[in-house]
């Protein structure tokens, strides 16, 4: 899957949609997502950090409450989750922290 972009203000508490329902596997197959997904989180620039809550599946998408961070700061966000085949999905997403004045 492609790269996502997402942004946030520092002080918003924001729910991020990871859609997989373009996946082969749920696209073609008929598969469902499974399980508990995972959320990992790296900093790519920065020095702030990102509290993560815990991630929720609902159809095709999994859904996750990001809050914190500093201006500036850019992660990489990464969301992992299973499917009723035994297979694993991956979505990664870019999240950078924006101050908009």
């Amino acid at each position: 899957m492609s790269l996502v972009r997402l942004f946030k203000q520092p002080a918003e508490v924001r729910l991020y949609t990871f859609e997989f329902a373009d996946q082969v596997e749920i696209a073609d197959a008929g598969e469902t997502l499974t399980g508990t997904p995972t959320i990992t989180v790296s900093l790519l620039s920065g020095s702030g950090s990102l509290t993560v809550g815990s991630p929720t599946i609902s159809g095709t998408k999994v859904q996750v409450q990001i809050s914190g961070g500093t201006a500036e700061d850019r992660f990489q966000v990464v969301c992992q989750v299973n499917t009723s085949g035994s297979h694993v999905l991956e979505c990664t997403g870019e999240l950078r922290i924006k101050r908009l004045t």
